[in-house]
């Protein structure tokens, strides 16, 4: 039996998780331990104030939480049982769906009833096939055991992650990253959004003649893959703009946007193309980005190395 491999590192008040499918890296997970809030936890709210079809509940936090889909007619001052989809960002509070529990009937106060498991867990019981997992510490070590799956763990405390797996997390910290024959991507992290740079770098397949459009349509088309990849393993949600090279017929503008939708994953969604010729995307976001994420425990550890 051939297992993929997963390295499992508990280290600066965090746990890295890199899943390697066929020796390449596949999937990037970070949790912060010191995260009091996560997405699956489960609280009983309390109708704060309605707008329409949106309600606010409190939940303890300091900031109440948005319903946006109830699952009937909610008034003010009314328990209500929800489950955290999207995590307090910035100053927006979290983003919450009505949800049942047996264990909130018992509870009349507002707070949290359920805690979720560490994102890395949640992830790894997703995971259908076998894994050959190694990892650093006797907590992971405990909780996979305790899965009861066909995944083979081993503990080793000094634990040495290979060189492709550290470069796979430094590299999450650079904005640029190439793109396969020539170019570059140039990814830069707003507030708002994501602005994507697409350049050329006189990559070998650009025709010299500029005026080629369907040249420029296969670097786009070699860049949106790119693309694609990075916002997957970043996590990269809410709004993505991105310049391309300019497409100047419309036909392969359409054939850019159909690779886009090919690559395209759940709850997502693809704009297309602005007027002033900018491509936009729209993403599910339910936490800060892994190169957020990584900022912040650098900013607290003054480094970040494996």
């Amino acid at each position: 039996m051939s297992f993929d491999e997963m390295y499992i590192l508990e280290k600066l008040n965090a746990v890295f998780l890199t899943y390697l499918a066929e020796g390449e890296v596949k999937s990037l997970i970070l949790t912060l331990l010191d995260d009091k809030v996560r997405s699956g936890d489960i609280y009983q709210g309390r109708v704060q104030r309605l707008e329409g079809t949106r309600i606010w509940v409190d939940i303890g936090h300091a900031k109440p939480a948005l319903l946006a889909k109830p699952h009937k007619i909610l008034n003010v001052g009314e328990l209500v049982c929800v489950q955290i989809e999207r995590i307090p960002l910035g100053q927006k509070g979290a983003q919450v769906t009505q949800t049942s529990s047996k264990i909130a009937e018992s509870f009349s106060k507002v707070g949290q009833i359920h805690v979720a498991p560490e994102e890395w867990l949640s992830y790894l019981m997703k995971q259908e096939n076998s894994l050959k997992i190694v990892t650093n510490t006797e907590r992971v070590f405990r909780h996979v055991r305790a899965l009861n799956t066909l995944h083979h763990i081993t503990l080793k405390s000094d634990l040495k992650v290979p060189d492709k797996i550290s470069m796979a997390w430094q590299s999450l910290l650079e904005p640029a990253v190439q793109i396969p024959g020539g170019g570059w991507i140039f990814i830069e992290e707003g507030e708002t959004l994501t602005a994507i740079d697409v350049n050329t770098g006189g990559g070998e397949f650009i025709s010299p003649d500029l005026k080629d459009d369907r040249a420029w349509l296969k670097f786009n088309q070699r860049a949106a893959d790119v693309i694609q990849d990075q916002l997957q393993l970043r996590q990269i949600g809410g709004l993505i703009v991105i310049d391309f090279p300019r497409l100047q017929e419309k036909k392969n503008q359409h054939v850019l946007y159909d690779t886009m939708i090919k690559f395209n994953v759940s709850r997502s969604q693809v704009l297309g193309f602005t007027r002033a010729g900018l491509f936009e995307i729209t993403r599910e976001k339910k936490c800060n980005s892994l190169p957020r994420r990584l900022q912040e425990i650098i900013g607290k550890n003054d480094e970040f190395s494996f």
